[in-house]
C-alpha cells in the first residue's frame, strides 16, 4: 500500500506553492515539534517528508514521515505535529541490502519494496540501525534534517505549504 501510494504522489507532484507558509521546528520536553501554517480551502490531507540536505523540485522526494487527515469533529487539517523517537530510512539512498533488518533489536524494520521500512511506534532509536547502514541511508529525526510540508489537493497533487 505505502508502495501504490508513493507512485500515485510521484505522478502527481508540482511544484508550485499552496501558501507561501513559515514551517518551524522546535524542542518541548517530550520532543521535536514541527509546525507551519496553511489554508484549510481544498486540501484533503498534509503530508510531511524528511531529507537530511536540501530538497529538488521533486516534492515527493524523501522519506513520507507521515500524512496527516483531517480532524474528524471539526474538519480542519493539523497545524502541528511531534516527530516520533525513531530513525527513518531515505528511499533513494537505501540499496535494499537487509543489513539494518538482521541488527535490529526489536523488529522495527522490514524490506518493503527492495527498502527498508522503519515502523516509527516499534523503533526504541537506539542507532544500530543507522551505524550498519552501509549507504548512511539511516538517519535519527530531530534538527539538521531538512523538513517538507506539503498538502494534497483534491485533485491529488502535492502542494508546497513550507519547508525547514
Amino acid at each position: 500500500m505505502i508502495r501504490c501510494l508513493c507512485l500515485m504522489l510521484a505522478m502527481a507532484v508540482l511544484s508550485a506553492p499552496a501558501a507561501s507558509a513559515e514551517v518551524a521546528l522546535t524542542q518541548q520536553d517530550d520532543g521535536f515539534v514541527l509546525s507551519w501554517e496553511t489554508s484549510q480551502e481544498g486540501f484533503s490531507s498534509i503530508m510531511i517528508r524528511v531529507l537530511p540536505g536540501e530538497p529538488g523540485e521533486d516534492l515527493s522526494e524523501g522519506a513520507l514521515l507521515t500524512t496527516l487527515e483531517p480532524d474528524p469533529d471539526t474538519g480542519l487539517l493539523p497545524s502541528s505535529w511531534m516527530l516520533p523517537r525513531s530513525f527513518v530510512v531515505i528511499p533513494g539512498t537505501c540499496i535494499g541490502c537487509g543489513l539494518c533488518v538482521g541488527q535490529c533489536p526489536v523488529d522495527a524494520i522490514e524490506l518493503v519494496g527492495g527498502k527498508a521500512l522503519i515502523d516509527p511506534a516499534s523503533c526504541i532509536a537506539c542507532g544500530i540501525c543507522s551505524m550498519t547502514c552501509p549507504t548512511s541511508a539511516i538517519f535519527s529525526l530531530g534538527s539538521g534534517m531538512h523538513y517538507t510540508v506539503t498538502a494534497v489537493d483534491a485533485e491529488g497533487r502535492l502542494l508546497l505549504v513550507g519547508s525547514i
